[in-house]
């Protein structure tokens, strides 16, 4: 079977072709100040250039008795809308594994899972197997104390304290509005890669993962055929999100603690800060919803370092030369996420 075609709305950013794993750096430790590492906050002021919705879990009816409708909630804290830490860290870690030869956490293979697919369910096909030989190389993830890939020495891995910390991004002027999105339908298997139907199970085989996912913008173009059937078997209803408005400014830290000049270019490159390019984050991703844009910053340096500015372009310029640096998928990741993203 040819390659399936990935999802609108979606890019991929291909998987390193090694994991660049190295003992654990001294410098990854919170115990005291390491020589020729910085250590600071960044003060971020984030600026929503379309809606944003980071979902709970929770629902509520809203409107009156002849049009209920019911709405997707937007995370809070306490009774104030925010983006939490843990997202930004989140969408910050992906998009720094993207960029360097990093780990990720590999699906199970030769495991028959269940599919729920109208355009193979037809024809008798409900489970699939991940084939080894697509996630050859990254059968396992990094644990501490064992060698390190370049985003778990800096983000954190099993027995190993991250050396960020990002707190809630909280909004400047704290209102929320609704938004309505299609319904959206999972698994998709367009996602996927290669696949081919083994004859001799029928089960569906994944010869071949895209890589990394990452939403782009809109999606302008009409669903697959299997997506429109299943959803119109199910009677599919459009989704209400709460979201914070386009134009909303927030605010955030980021705390790190002994990095090195190239683990923080990796860093601002994971910003969209040098070089420059958005973010996306929550909800909605392919319809219209969830790009951020870092519209200001000020360095607070601690330590031996205090007296000097944050060079963009020399953390830039360090962390391209390193060898946990791909050039190639930096250079994707900055055209994917530019302003139509």
């Amino acid at each position: 079977m040819k390659p399936t075609s990935p999802a609108p709305g979606y890019a991929f950013i291909s998987l390193p072709e090694r994991v660049d794993r190295q003992p654990r750096p001294p410098h990854a430790a919170h115990d005291r100040r390491h020589e020729a590492t910085y250590s600071g906050t960044l003060r971020l002021t984030w600026l929503a250039e379309q809606p944003i919705h980071i979902g709970t879990g929770f629902k509520r009816l809203v409107g009156d008795r002849n049009a209920r409708a019911i709405l997707r909630e937007h995370a809070r804290l306490g009774d104030v809308p925010c983006i939490p830490g843990s997202s930004l860290k989140g969408v910050l870690r992906a998009r720094f594994e993207a960029v360097t030869h990093s780990c990720f956490d590999p699906p199970k293979h030769d495991v028959r899972v269940k599919i729920r697919s109208s355009t193979f369910n037809e024809r008798g096909i409900t489970h699939a197997i991940l084939n080894a030989d697509a996630v050859r190389g990254f059968e396992r993830t990094c644990r501490s104390p064992g060698p390190l890939c370049p985003a778990c020495a800096l983000f954190g891995a099993l027995n190993l304290r991250s050396r960020l910390v990002v707190t809630d991004a909280r909004p400047a002027a704290p209102t929320l509005d609704s938004y309505t999105i299609p319904e959206q339908f999972v698994p998709n298997l367009h996602h996927v890669g290669r696949l081919r139907v083994r004859e001799s199970d029928n089960v569906l085989e994944i010869q071949r993962l895209h890589g990394r996912k990452f939403a782009v913008g809109r999606d302008e173009r009409p669903p697959p055929s299997n997506y429109a059937h299943a959803a119109a078997q199910r009677q599919a209803q459009p989704q209400r999100l709460e979201v914070l408005p386009v134009g909303t400014h927030l605010h955030s830290e980021l705390r790190y603690t002994n990095l090195t000049t190239a683990e923080l270019g990796g860093l601002l490159a994971a910003l969209g800060l040098a070089p420059r390019s958005r973010l996306k984050i929550g909800g909605g991703k392919c319809h219209g919803l969830g790009r951020l844009f870092l519209a200001e910053h000020t360095h607070r340096p601690r330590g031996k370092h205090d007296d000097e500015p944050l060079d963009l372009d020399g953390c830039a310029h360090a962390f391209a030369r390193s060898p946990a640096c791909q050039a190639a998928n930096l250079a994707r990741l900055v055209a994917l996420h530019g302003e139509d993203c």
